[in-house]
């Protein structure tokens, strides 16, 4: 992970493309732990945003959320959901965090406001976004798309046709072209 995280800032880098990385809270502590001082440091100069403090591992947020009780189900998220913030600004050295991305289709309502009470004003998760994919704004946060994944393009059986995505992209304002 750590190699990858270097090679995509390199190319992010070199074709002057402003990256954005969100970091899982738990991968944080891990380069860290690893001694991946420069990893740490590619990710540094980029946007940072949080992938939640531990991605797909059980209970994910959503199963700690599926509960009736509102003010219960909040309390199940918010704990990891601030040690994964904390985290992140104090290996990355952000005085905020500004985004969050909760993982995969495991985006509870309870999430959006967790993030948004930790005072993250933006989500660039693709659930909840208006329709042409416009922003929105939802449960106390900036609700907007975040586009392509770049392992599809280098998939064999890639279907879409690069050539209309990258121009499509091209005309944007702001977009995201997203891995893991």
């Amino acid at each position: 992970s750590a190699d990858g995280i270097m090679a995509l800032a390199k190319i992010c880098r070199e074709e002057g493309v402003p990256a954005h990385f969100e970091v899982v809270g738990l991968m944080a502590e891990a380069l860290v732990r690893w001694g991946r001082k420069d990893a740490i440091a590619a990710i540094r100069r980029n946007l940072v945003g949080t992938h939640s403090w531990s991605h797909s591992m059980h209970p994910v947020m959503m199963e700690r959320s599926d509960i009736e009780d509102y003010a219960a189900a909040y309390k199940s998220v918010y704990p990891e959901e601030r040690k994964s913030i904390e985290t992140v600004k104090r290996i990355f050295g952000f005085p905020r965090v500004w985004d969050s991305v909760p993982p995969g289709n495991n985006e509870p309502y309870v999430a959006s406001r967790v993030y948004a009470d930790l005072g993250v004003d933006i989500d660039l998760g693709p659930t909840y976004v208006g329709r042409d994919c416009e922003d929105i704004w939802y449960a106390g946060q900036r609700r907007t798309s975040y586009g392509y994944c770049f392992e599809f393009f280098r998939e064999p059986d890639f279907v879409y046709d690069v050539d209309r995505i990258l121009d499509e992209l091209a005309e944007k304002h702001r977009f995201a072209l997203f891995c893991h």
